[in-house]
């Protein structure tokens, strides 16, 4: 949208507690740095648990689709296209609910 729209929208700009500020011509201009980040996943144990199961959950379905192409291909006896629009179907279905 900001290539139709011509312009990016301003920082903050929807947020309540930033309006008198940008209504006097202030710039909000606050980024989150990597130690931001960093610090803020060790010290809530909540965010740690949260990244580390994302991280492990996404294992299981990266390898479930990257070899169930090939089980249904070689074991199944599909064509590798076949194959390829099943797992498509299959990935479309898990996107959207």
């Amino acid at each position: 949208w900001v290539i139709i729209g011509g312009g990016e929208p301003i920082r903050g700009g929807k947020e309540r507690v930033l309006q008198e500020m940008l209504a006097r011509g202030g710039k909000y201009d606050k980024k989150l740095t990597f130690s931001q980040f960093l610090s803020s996943m060790t010290n809530h144990s909540s965010n740690f648990l949260l990244m580390l199961q994302g991280f492990f959950c996404n294992i299981p379905w990266g390898v479930m689709f990257v070899f169930l192409n090939d089980f249904l291909s070689q074991e199944k006896g599909l064509t590798v296209p076949d194959a390829t629009f099943i797992v498509a179907v299959f990935g479309v279905g898990c996107a959207v609910g």
